[in-house]
């Protein structure tokens, strides 16, 4: 575990190196706004009905995963391949 730490430019905190994303471009180490700040903005520019479709796809899949496990692995198995 490395006791580096960076400042988030999105909310300011000084956090470890683990609460960011490595980042793939070689003069960058790690993405310049934290995981939680990262998935803040991406939740926020969801459009109303695409917020709404998100909701209604969780809680069929929470209804399915107590229902019949398998069914569920099934279920994310299709929406990995669709996307």
């Amino acid at each position: 575990m490395s006791d580096e730490f960076k400042a988030c430019t999105k909310c300011g905190g000084l956090k470890p190196l683990t609460a960011f994303w490595k980042d793939n471009r070689p003069q960058r180490r790690y993405k310049s706004h934290c995981i939680e700040c990262n998935g803040k903005t991406k939740k926020s520019h969801l459009s109303p009905a695409d917020r709404i479709h998100r909701e209604i796809m969780i809680e069929q899949l929470i209804s399915i995963a107590k229902r019949a496990p398998e069914l569920f692995d099934m279920a994310i198995s299709q929406m990995e391949a669709e996307q």
